[in-house]
């Protein structure tokens, strides 16, 4: 069951359908949501381009998006268009909600001098549209991570100091959760991911933070914080 919502997401549209169909009308929503939603929405004229930029974002989901280094890209590429379009774009492209820009914890000048993480709204349309999504299990898992985060209303940064963790969630202004993302935690990778997640803690006095996982579950005392390991699944399932 969950393999399956990672793999072809939650619209309804797509349930009761066989494979081959349910990628067809993954990408024609895709297209629905590029030219109702966007295009016809905003009059937009460049529409080429919105395009590409979706598919940008789409390829590079869970990861940093920075207006700057996409400008230069483009412009290694013959490609003419000012910073402000490309911020009105991706303005637009976030505000119909087919992609999140999580913004890193700190004060609103620090916000916008930094990149942004990525997140689409749906994992089955990140594995209908994207090049290739197989090995990215991890990025996935991220990615549905912070659109159920959003479904639930939470508001949402990353963490980036010495270390990292992938979201800190806040609410009523006060910082109250830490979770990490860890599809397949191993000896190699453990002591990255608990120093991030163990930094933003001590940061603001948190006692309990979450680490999700694939299928590692139970309980650890670090540094005086609780940490709990817990499947996606079951998260999913609170």
């Amino acid at each position: 069951m969950l393999r399956e919502y990672i793999e072809f997401g939650g619209f309804p549209e797509v349930a009761d359908r066989d494979e081959l169909l349910r990628t067809r009308v993954l990408q024609e929503c895709f297209e629905l949501t590029f030219y109702t939603d966007l295009v016809e929405r905003y009059r937009i004229r460049n529409f080429g381009m919105v395009k590409e930029m979706m598919l940008y974002l789409v390829n590079n989901f869970s990861s940093y998006f920075s207006i700057n280094k996409y400008y230069n890209m483009l412009k290694l590429r013959g490609k003419k268009v000012s910073k402000n379009t490309i911020f009105t774009y991706i303005s637009h492209i976030a505000d119909i909600n087919f992609v999140f820009l999580v913004p890193k914890y700190g004060k609103l000048k620090e916000q916008f001098a930094n990149p942004r993480k990525v997140y689409v709204i749906d994992t089955g349309l990140i594995n209908a549209i994207a090049f290739k999504v197989s090995s990215d299990i991890g990025r996935l898992y991220e990615n549905l991570v912070c659109v159920e985060l959003k479904r639930r209303g939470k508001y949402l940064y990353y963490w980036k100091n010495r270390h990292e963790c992938d979201f800190l969630v806040r609410e009523g202004g006060e910082v109250s959760e830490a979770i990490q993302v860890c599809y397949d935690l191993t000896e190699e990778n453990n002591d990255r991911e608990i120093s991030g997640i163990i930094e933003l803690m001590n940061e603001f006095g948190l006692d309990v933070g979450r680490v999700i996982t694939a299928d590692f579950e139970g309980e650890d005392k670090i540094e005086g914080k609780k940490i709990i390991y817990m499947p996606l699944w079951r998260w999913l399932l609170e």
